[in-house]
């Protein structure tokens, strides 16, 4: 007996010592003595847990069970190793044996937590939370978890909470200082967010442990996002100081460089993020569009093609379903002309056919995002396929439509202007360029582009007509396919009423309401905000998806006049 206690004390110094090989061979030794012995098995257990060794400790646990299953932190041990390989449902198993052994226990309530809440069965991981803490008020882990789970449910007021809770229990909780950083972040409360990461860096102290970059990596976040590029640039750095491997920071530095236009820092940050983790797909599409806004299409579409060999399978699945879309609608065609970029990227074709897919691939996800209402995201796709193709018009007039529908209506006439300078008089910037100045009250000039779109019109009619004594066929007569997104092809209008006149009108957009002008556009001018010298109205025919015509109330000497007009011809 006077041996076998020896024997106890050697392996308990071994452990102390963490010599785990001597304290597993005496723990054998004792064993073979006396296998039955709970003692030696738990510490077996320790010992080849130590070593890395989970299933042989599991099985060295589950014998001290078998023969002592009154012992809570057997099973408490037990549950840590089947965490450790996944296997949650039987983790939860023996924690719950240990709770129920010694409920008094704060910590096996806190891990019983841990494991249901990596289960989903977030009520119970709660509950088990909240006995922790009750038990043990000052547990700044306990509390650190239950505002992740209340995080996780979208219940960012308590998760707030339990994380000022978990900071003031341990001051120098650097998760705790992060997570709640982002919660105010997610809340757009900016000033508190940046008061909190810099709460937490001035707890590090002479501390240069690597970890605390994440804080200054967050922090720059919050700079950015508050429009302080410069002072996010040296959070950014500092962070990369701290922790030269952290890969978000190079990432944000480089969108950082990226977004301020110096396009090589940028992209020299992006190669730096890939030689730490070669497989990160989407930095390789960010090095792609940094060197594609500097020109470098060619080196942009090997990085591309980089990113394609990573994940073969799945962009050979989108192609082949790309390639089945019937095309009907501007997100299939969008669909089919990525396929296309795709399959010219594999095909490593040369750079002016890949070019093609990529500019028009642009250009329909961008009619995808207006159509739907995501003018924003729109615009960013129209300025890259110019970036490609400077020369179309069309891009021209589909930016400028982004930008007028965010309301930035001078930003918008200076686009149209762009594409009016690659194609004068053009007929759709003319229209267009007509209803953002009206917009923006700019009459006279909106007058001069309706007019002059009128002209246009008039003179092109009498070509047409000429054309179709030939024999021509009019372009209002080609299949609808063959036209360009917003043809506005409006017929002329004729010399003849559209319709026979039936009555006398006090207003002339009555009349035009009550007889279904369909060949008309009508535009009421007021008076009172223009020259007094201009005294004439313009009537110009209708793009084929016109906008809502402009309506104005005419002054008040006119009502006048027009009713007595009209009750002189009664």
């Amino acid at each position: 007996m006077i041996k076998v206690e020896a024997t106890y004390q050697q392996v308990k110094a071994y452990l102390a010592k963490k010599q785990w090989g001597q304290a597993v061979a005496s723990c054998r030794q004792a064993l073979k003595r006396q296998p039955d012995s709970g003692e030696f098995n738990v510490l077996l257990g320790f010992a080849l847990a130590a070593q890395g060794k989970p299933r042989q400790a599991i099985y060295a646990y589950s014998k001290a069970v078998q023969l002592q299953p009154e012992r809570a932190q057997t099973h408490a041990c037990l549950g840590e190793l089947y965490s450790q390989l996944k296997d949650f449902s039987t983790a939860e198993w023996h924690y719950q044996q240990a709770v129920w052994l010694q409920p008094r226990q704060a910590e096996y309530h806190y891990n019983l937590g841990i494991t249901r809440h990596k289960l989903w069965e977030w009520d119970a991981a709660k509950e088990s939370y909240q006995h922790a803490i009750a038990l043990n008020p000052k547990d700044a882990k306990a509390h650190y978890h239950l505002g992740v789970l209340y995080g996780q449910r979208g219940q960012l007021a308590e998760a707030t909470n339990n994380y000022r809770q978990a900071i003031t229990n341990q001051p120098d909780y650097l998760s705790a200082y992060n997570n709640l950083g982002c919660v105010l972040f997610e809340l757009k409360q900016f000033e508190a967010a940046k008061a909190v990461y810099q709460e937490g860096i001035d707890q590090q102290g002479i501390d240069h442990n690597p970890k605390w970059g994440t804080l200054y990596n967050n922090l720059g976040k919050v700079l950015q996002a508050q429009g302080q590029a410069g002072q996010a640039l040296v959070a950014y750095s500092s962070a990369i100081e701290l922790n030269p491997e952290l890969k978000s920071a190079y990432l944000n530095l480089g969108r950082l460089w990226q977004k301020k236009g110096n396009y090589p820092i940028a992209v020299q940050y992006f190669e730096k993020l890939l030689s730490l983790d070669p497989e990160q797909i989407l930095t390789y599409s960010e090095c792609a569009s940094a060197l594609m806004a500097q020109g470098k299409l060619a080196l942009a579409f090997d990085y591309l093609r980089k990113a394609i060999a990573l994940q073969p399978a799945f962009v050979e699945a989108y192609c082949q379903r790309a390639q089945g879309l019937p095309g009907q609608d501007i997100l299939e065609r969008s669909q089919i002309y990525c396929s296309g970029f795709l399959e010219a990227l594999r095909n490593k074709e040369d750079t002016f056919q890949v070019c093609l897919y990529l500019w028009q691939t642009y250009l329909y996800l961008g009619d995808t995002l207006f159509e739907y209402g995501a003018a924003k995201q729109a615009e960013k796709y129209y300025q890259k396929a110019l970036q490609i193709q400077p020369d179309q018009v069309e891009l021209y007039i589909r930016l400028g439509d982004c930008l007028a529908e965010q309301q930035r209506l001078d930003a918008a006439v200076m686009t149209y202007h762009m594409g009016l300078a690659l194609q004068p008089a053009h007929p759709q910037i003319y229209l267009r360029l007509g209803q953002v100045l009206s917009k923006q009250k700019r009459f006279q000039q909106a007058l001069e582009y309706y007019e002059a779109l009128w002209h246009q019109h008039l003179e092109e009619g009498k070509v047409r007509g000429k054309l179709g004594s030939l024999g021509v066929l009019p372009i209002d007569n080609l299949p609808i396919d063959n036209l360009p997104r917003n043809n506005y092809s409006a017929k002329p209008v004729s010399s003849q009423p559209p319709h026979q006149i039936k009555g006398i009108y006090e207003a002339t957009r009555d009349w035009y309401m009550s007889t279904e002008c369909h060949g008309c556009y009508y535009i009421e001018v007021p008076w009172s905000s223009i020259d007094k010298h201009l005294n004439t109205m313009s009537m110009v025919a209708p793009p084929a998806s016109a906008l809502a015509p402009i309506s104005v109330e005419a002054s008040q000497s006119q009502s006048q006049s027009q009713s007595q007009s009209q009750s002189q011809s009664r």
